[in-house]
């Protein structure tokens, strides 16, 4: 029978099995996919790993815990990377502070933590942030300015300021857009710190986006803010017969030409700037070190970061700022091992501080007068070795 829809002929016949072989294929091709997708729900179910947990943590306190344990503390401290006396204080301190990682009793008066208290992640950065991430004090910056111009011959100089990219792997679809550059395979966020000799860090800004460059990040920091705000220590400095008001940092070329930064020759000439180039990217490594340092003793921040919030990541990598800066201090090279802060001074908006940071006229003044200290200082291991 045929039926006729515009320019098409359709035959309407009845569909008939000339044997049994088609059933056969069309059954066991249904027989297939059941077999397949009962064996992919069956793959899917979660394997339960009995870890153990009591008795690894029975283990672990008398390997390292009890009174005679099993490993010393140089083995203690060559394997978690800090102190065993470092370590017991920071557990005193979250234990006296924060409920919980107190002991209490359950419903069943098992021994357990306290549980009512809402799960976040506690870190020592909620407990020691003002003194380990601390912005330099007037006692801070006159060590600093002692200790940098006995290594580097520097006067004034604060420290390194410089960036590095933290890859985030798991980064939501819709943001990759804005952390992902075309240099690295991954998305990544930024981290801007500032580091001293000791490779203390005084300065840790983390979340800007990987797409944007060093001038970016640092016009969101918070770097410069306590100038503005006029609560920034006056601690002058004289180099060359000349004075300043504030100390700088030592950074790369991509930087701007602001006072409070100082950077190498770019194409020098002169056998002085060649002595000050040669001692600038010497000074500079400092930060470089740092963030070596940083990231090859807390390797979860040098991995990928896995799929968390984007707040839970940066307390991450304050709170592991934080515990380099501990280990520092606890190992005695710190150049200010004390705490000295300064009076309080309420905040008022300072609006000469932002254009004397950006003066580009007094940005070039001091790289002068640091070239002249130099070349009067006539150092050997800073002569430019003949071409």
């Amino acid at each position: 029978m045929e039926k006729h829809i515009g320019s098409t002929t359709i035959i309407d016949e009845p569909f008939e099995w000339f044997d049994d072989s088609s059933l056969e294929v069309f059954a066991n091709a249904i027989k297939s996919e059941d077999v397949e997708s009962s064996t992919a729900r069956s793959r899917a179910k979660r394997k339960v790993v009995n870890r153990n947990r009591w008795t690894a943590s029975q283990k672990l306190h008398r390997d390292y815990f009890c009174e005679e344990p099993k490993y010393d503390d140089y083995f203690f401290e060559d394997r978690y990377r800090m102190p065993k006396r470092l370590f017991l204080k920071i557990v005193h301190d979250l234990e006296s502070r924060y409920e919980y990682f107190q002991d209490s009793y359950d419903a069943r008066l098992a021994k357990s933590f306290y549980t009512d208290t809402e799960v976040h992640i506690c870190h020592p950065a909620t407990c020691n942030r003002t003194e380990y991430l601390r912005k330099p004090t007037t006692h801070d910056l006159h060590c600093l300015f002692e200790a940098n111009e006995e290594r580097h011959h520097l006067p004034g100089m604060i420290g390194s300021l410089d960036c590095t990219h933290l890859v985030w792997k798991m980064c939501p679809m819709e943001w990759r857009g804005q952390y992902k550059r075309g240099n690295h395979e991954y998305p990544t966020i930024m981290l801007e710190a500032t580091a001293s000799q000791d490779l203390w860090i005084w300065h840790a800004f983390f979340g800007p986006p990987g797409a944007l460059n060093d001038i970016n990040v640092l016009q969101q920091s918070s770097l410069f803010l306590s100038e503005r705000l006029g609560t920034a220590p006056y601690c002058p400095f004289t180099v060359n017969g000349r004075t300043y008001r504030r100390g700088y940092y030592l950074v790369n070329d991509i930087y701007l030409t602001w006072s409070t930064f100082v950077k190498a020759y770019k194409y020098p000439t002169d056998p002085k700037e060649k002595m000050f180039k040669t001692a600038q990217e010497a000074a500079r490594k400092d930060i470089e070190r740092a963030f070596g340092v940083l990231k090859g003793k807390w390797h979860i921040i040098d991995r990928l970061f896995r799929k968390r919030p984007l707040g839970t990541i940066r307390n991450l990598v304050y709170a592991c700022v934080i515990l380099h800066n501990m280990i520092i201090q606890d190992s005695g090279r710190a150049i200010c091992p004390v705490h000295i802060g300064d009076p309080v001074v309420h905040p008022s908006s300072n609006r000469d501080a932002l254009p004397e940071i950006q003066d580009e006229e007094t940005h070039f003044r001091p790289r002068y007068d640091l070239t002249e200290h130099l070349a009067g200082l006539n150092l050997p291991h800073l002569q430019p070795k003949d071409e």
